[in-house]
C-alpha cells in the first residue's frame, strides 16, 4: 500500500505560483503605465510594450472588456506578461476577456505574434507553438466583447490593440522547479518504502 503524507503534499504544492488571476482590481481608477514601463497586479509583472506606436495602458472603471470592477485599457500598447522569467517555468493555458473598439489588435505567444483587425479571425489558429480558441460574447456599442483561451506549453504570452480593453487574464499555476524537485524526492521515498 502507498501512503502519502499530508506535509509531503502541501509542501510540493507549496511552490506553485499564486498569483493565476491579473484582475487589474487592485490598481486604482486612472492608473497609467507608459510604454517602456512594467506594472504588478494581483502580483504579477507586466510589461508594456510598443504596438503600431507608442502610447499607454490606462486602469479603468468603463468594464469595455464585459467583465466587472476595472480593465486595463490598451492603447497603442501591448501587455506582456513573462511566465519563464517570473515562475522559472511555463504555463498550460492562459484564458482572458476582451472587448474590441477599433485599429489594429495582436496576440503574441512565445515571441510569435499575429496581428489583425478583429480577434475573432484568430480563433482555430497555434501561434507560438498553442492552440488559439476565440468565443464571440456579442456585439456592443462600437465594439466587439470576446473571450480568448490559449492552450499549450506557454513561457511568455501578449496581448496588442490600438483601441482595446482586456480583463481577467487568468492562467494555470506553475510550480516552481524547487516543488518539482521536492516532489521527486517525495516519490522517490515512497517508492523505498514500498519496496520495504
Amino acid at each position: 500500500m502507498v501512503r502519502f503524507s499530508c506535509a509531503m503534499v502541501v509542501a510540493a504544492c507549496a511552490g506553485a505560483a499564486s498569483g493565476d488571476l491579473v484582475s487589474f482590481n487592485d490598481l486604482s481608477d486612472g492608473d497609467t503605465f507608459n510604454v517602456g514601463t512594467s506594472f504588478v497586479s494581483d502580483g504579477v509583472t507586466i510589461d508594456v510594450e510598443s504596438f503600431l506606436g507608442d502610447s499607454f495602458v490606462r486602469i479603468d472603471d468603463q468594464a469595455r472588456a464585459g467583465g466587472d470592477g476595472l480593465d486595463a485599457e490598451v492603447n497603442n500598447a501591448r501587455l506582456t506578461i513573462d511566465f519563464a522569467g517570473q515562475f522559472g517555468g511555463a504555463t498550460s493555458s492562459v484564458v482572458l476577456f476582451f472587448g474590441e473598439y477599433g485599429g489594429g489588435n495582436g496576440l503574441m505567444v512565445n515571441g510569435t505574434q499575429s496581428t489583425t483587425a478583429d480577434l475573432l479571425t484568430l480563433d482555430g489558429l497555434t501561434i507560438g507553438g498553442a492552440t488559439i480558441e476565440v468565443l464571440d460574447l456579442g456585439a456592443v456599442p462600437g465594439g466587439q466583447l470576446g473571450r480568448i483561451q490559449i492552450t499549450g506549453d506557454i513561457s511568455s504570452f501578449g496581448i496588442a490593440g490600438q483601441e482595446l480593453w482586456v480583463d481577467n487574464i487568468r492562467f494555470a499555476s506553475i510550480p516552481t522547479p524547487g516543488s518539482v524537485a521536492l516532489l521527486g524526492v517525495g516519490m522517490t521515498g515512497v517508492g523505498v518504502r514500498r519496496r520495504r
